[in-house]
């Protein structure tokens, strides 16, 4: 739970930041409310990354809210993953449990994946490719939303 100290700290730096960011008194209440179910470091990482990758100060909660899906779902590299299932495949190991290789979302694509990747002619890699992205992009994209929503005090997930 975000500690108020750490987020009015924040708040004055992006007042400091951002030359027009300026907020009223309901505002900063409203605001900390709505992003309470973050960590202190979580928000403070979210205030680095956005500070980062916007030029202009925060509109409301959730110009935060969607930094951090974006900080979320830059951390997973769906084109990394397959390359690395690819790896498996090619390797003495493919016959070893998928277990013991990978984990989560990575497990679960993998166990989906393996009858098609085995004995695949290198032709048709990049359809399989193309297909186990989508497949990724939209399981992490869920994945985000949940986190989301259990950290959210009104419980909507904003797009």
């Amino acid at each position: 739970m975000l500690n108020e100290k750490t987020y009015l700290e924040a708040i004055k730096y992006l007042m400091n930041y951002y030359s027009s960011f300026t907020l009223k008194q309901e505002q900063i209440n409203l605001w900390l409310k709505e992003l309470q179910g973050f960590s202190d470091k979580e928000f403070v990482a979210i205030i680095k990354s956005y500070t980062k990758n916007n030029e202009f100060a925060p509109q409301s909660p959730t110009s935060f809210i969607k930094e951090y899906k974006k900080m979320l779902l830059r951390e997973k590299n769906p084109t990394e993953a397959f390359e690395r299932f690819r790896a498996f495949m090619v390797s003495s190991k493919k016959n070893e449990p998928l277990k013991n290789h990978f984990d989560g979302l990575e497990l679960e694509l993998a166990k989906r994946y393996y009858g098609e990747m085995n004995g695949i002619y290198s032709d048709q890699v990049p359809f399989v490719r193309n297909k186990y992205v989508a497949d990724y992009k939209e399981n992490v994209e869920k994945a985000v939303e949940q986190e989301l929503a259990l950290k959210l005090s009104s419980g909507l997930l904003l797009k």
